[in-house]
C-alpha cells in the first residue's frame, strides 16, 4: 500500500513539473580559444609545442527550464577550434596553424543558484557532438620577421587524414539576470580526431559567450 502511495505521488510530482516546465529558443554568440591535447600532435620538431588560436562560437540554443533550480540547454552552434606549432631560430623562424570550423550540438544539464527575483548563478556540464564542416592549413616560413614563403591548403578528412566528427563532455559556470546569460564554459574532446596510426589529437576549447532567450 506504502509502495503505491509513493509511486503515485512521485508520477504526481514529476507530471507536475513537467507541465509547469517552460521553454525558450535564444541566440548565443562569443569568443573561442581553442587548442589540442594528446600524446602525439603534429607539430613543428624544434619548436616549444602547442599554442592556442583564437575563434568565434555563434548559433542557437535552447533552454527546457523545470523551476529555477535545474534546467536543459539544447545548443547548435558554429565553433572554431585549432591550434598553431611555432620554431624560433635565430633570424629563421616557421609556424604551422591548423583552422578547424566545426558544428557543435551540445545538451547541457543547469544547476541554478537563484539570487532574486529573476538572475541566478548556474553550474552546467553535459556533453557535446561536433562535425567539421571543412579546415584550412597553413605553414609560413619567415626570415628577420618578414615572411618568405607561405604554404596553404584545404584540411583533409578521410581515412589518412583527420575525422570529422568529434565528441566530448563540457562544463563551465555563469550567471543569468532575465533574459540574458554569461558563461565561461570548457570543453574537452574525447576522441582521437586523427586517422593516421601513432597520432592522438583531441580538441579543447575554452569559451566565454553571451546568450539572449527571446520572450523570458
Amino acid at each position: 500500500m506504502n509502495t503505491k502511495f509513493f509511486t503515485v505521488m512521485l508520477v504526481a510530482v514529476l507530471t507536475a513539473n513537467v507541465a509547469q516546465a517552460q521553454f525558450h529558443i535564444g541566440m548565443r554568440t562569443g569568443l573561442n580559444v581553442s587548442s589540442m591535447y594528446g600524446k602525439t600532435i603534429p607539430v613543428i620538431t624544434d619548436g616549444p609545442g602547442v599554442s592556442g588560436r583564437i575563434g568565434i562560437q555563434i548559433g542557437a540554443v535552447g533552454e527546457l527550464a523545470f523551476g529555477r533550480v535545474f534546467a536543459l540547454q539544447p545548443g547548435l552552434l558554429y565553433s572554431n577550434a585549432g591550434y598553431s606549432s611555432r620554431s624560433d631560430e635565430g633570424t629563421e623562424e616557421s609556424e604551422m596553424s591548423y583552422n578547424l570550423n566545426y558544428l557543435h550540438v551540445p545538451l547541457n544539464a543547469l544547476i541554478k543558484l537563484p539570487l532574486g527575483r529573476r538572475a541566478n548563478l548556474f553550474l552546467s556540464f553535459g556533453p557535446y557532438a561536433g562535425y567539421a564542416i571543412n579546415g584550412k592549413y597553413k605553414l609560413e616560413m619567415m626570415v628577420d620577421k618578414k615572411v618568405v614563403n607561405t604554404e596553404k591548403s584545404d584540411v583533409n578528412f578521410g581515412s589518412d587524414a583527420l575525422k570529422r566528427f568529434d565528441a566530448g563532455a563540457g562544463f563551465g559556470l555563469g550567471c543569468q539576470a532575465g533574459a540574458v546569460q554569461v558563461d565561461l564554459g570548457m570543453t574537452l574532446g574525447l576522441m582521437n580526431i586523427h586517422n593516421v596510426t601513432g597520432y592522438d589529437m583531441k580538441n579543447n576549447n575554452i569559451a566565454l559567450t553571451v546568450s539572449y532567450f527571446f520572450g523570458k
